[in-house]
């Protein structure tokens, strides 16, 4: 099956299960779609900050939020690839504290973690940043934060803020996946454009997938050992101490929210061999844009982003990753009342290719210099708003493997909340990006008490 009979398929797949939905819905009103009913799939699934609760006592300016959590994910089937079945264990407690003045701000928030599969406890300031107004179109915030950029719907091109891959494939909360950075952030609110800057003193890179928990693709020299399996001791990526400085530029004009990105820094996950062959980071600089409008009742996004790779501009050090070029385009529209239907495409293009792949071992030649991979979410309230229920795919034609995330996110009282959900992972290839993980297909339980 080729790439064009294989994208189709998807679509086919996507869309005829609901054009029952979809043919009942034409000729009807859809105005609401664009006045607030929308589901926000930034919003209802991603969750970097806390949305604990949205509500303020009147007569205070601050506000104590506290959660106990309980968290735990197995593998759906039990392989030698792996060293445990479970991939999750965990209590934690959670104190948000907010102050919010007229001139200035004080967030916190601060987890206490026992980790029942690394027979640990643990303390960690998650956020804690103060935030000024120096002027009317000016804000300054400076200490631990979490901060978003870009369109895309788990997946990003100009957010190159760090992200914990760990969390992203076991079932721990969405905000998780977002990681803190400590920064110094000016805001600049004016007439015709706005700017954002955010210098970070230390480079803070992904939490990528060590090996700790999860098996993936590692070649052996021993013959007839299995290729995806879990290394005994963690891989161990070289930390780099040095700074970053990111900025985005946005306005919106005539209901298109524009933006344009740029970054100096590092790739943020390992993407050089250093000298004592051990995984580092290689330096990096990016320019991007987005635009976001309303189309057809619905919200359309495209995003760009250029990647300069500043140690390989040549493309011919088999060591360190090439230059690389992205897009994504993506369209959200709610279907039915209360269910959300969400669609992307991304391109990711390696540059200077056949410098790239005549210099690489011959186990590396199957790399390819172009990736499609295609999403499609479904997002369903239920229940008077109390019940969610999410379904996402995360399909590649060039490399034929696959990811199906879904969740179910019940609010049974105003205290307490119950979550359930999986990560299934497959592919063809043992090298591709989801079918390395194939062998860590996991489901999940959490429960929460808020007071």
């Amino acid at each position: 099956m080729n790439q064009l009979s294989q994208i189709c398929t998807f679509w086919a797949l996507i869309f005829l299960p609901i054009s029952p939905v979809l043919a009942e819905k034409i000729g009807s009103n859809q105005s609401d779609l664009l006045t607030g009913n929308m589901i926000d799939q930034q919003t209802s699934e991603q969750e970097w900050g806390d949305n604990w609760d949205d509500s303020w006592e009147e007569d205070k300016d601050w506000q104590i939020i506290q959660k106990l959590s309980y968290s735990y994910a197995y593998l759906t089937h039990s392989n030698s690839a792996n060293l445990a079945d479970n991939i999750l264990n965990e209590a934690r407690y959670s104190f948000k504290f907010d102050y919010d003045s007229n001139s200035f701000k004080f967030y916190s928030h601060a987890d206490i973690v026992v980790d029942e599969l690394r027979k640990s406890n643990e303390f960690s300031w998650y956020e804690l940043n103060f935030q000024y107004t120096l002027t009317e179109q000016v804000d300054f915030k400076i200490g631990r934060q979490i901060i978003t950029w870009g369109t895309g719907d788990l997946l990003f091109l100009n957010d190159l803020f760090p992200k914990d891959w760990q969390s992203f494939f076991n079932g721990r909360e969405n905000q998780y996946l977002k990681l803190p950075v400590d920064a110094i952030r000016l805001s600049y609110f004016g007439q015709s454009v706005n700017i954002e800057l955010a210098y970070l003193p230390e480079f803070t890179a992904d939490n990528s997938l060590t090996g700790e928990t999860f098996s993936f693709y590692l070649p052996s020299q021993t013959s007839g050992a299995p290729q995806i399996r879990q290394p005994e001791v963690p891989l161990i990526f070289q930390s780099k101490k040095s700074d970053e400085l990111i900025g985005r530029v946005y306005k919106t004009i005539d209901g298109i929210e524009w933006s344009g990105y740029f970054y100096d820094g590092y790739f943020k996950s390992p993407s050089k061999i250093t000298p004592n062959n051990i995984p580092g980071y290689s330096k990096m600089q990016s320019l991007g844009a987005s635009a976001r409008l309303p189309l057809l009742n619905g919200l359309f996004n495209i995003e760009t982003s250029y990647y300069h790779s500043k140690e390989d501009s040549s493309g011919r050090n088999p060591l360190v990753d090439n230059s690389q070029l992205k897009l994504l385009v993506g369209y959200e529209k709610e279907i039915y009342k209360n269910i959300t239907l969400s669609t992307q495409v991304m391109m990711e293009q390696i540059l200077q290719f056949e410098r790239f792949i005549a210099h690489q071992p011959e186990s590396n030649t199957n790399l390819q210099e172009r990736k499609i991979t295609l999403t499609a979410r479904l997002t369903q309230m239920a229940l008077q708003q109390k019940l969610t229920n999410t379904l996402m795919l995360f399909y590649s034609p060039d490399e034929e493997d696959y990811y199906i995330r879904f969740g179910h996110h019940y609010r049974y009282s105003d205290q307490l909340t119950l979550s359930g959900g999986g990560n299934i992972l497959g592919g063809k290839s043992e090298q591709s990006f989801f079918g390395q993980l194939r062998d860590n297909s996991n489901l999940y339980l959490r429960f929460e008490y808020h007071f």
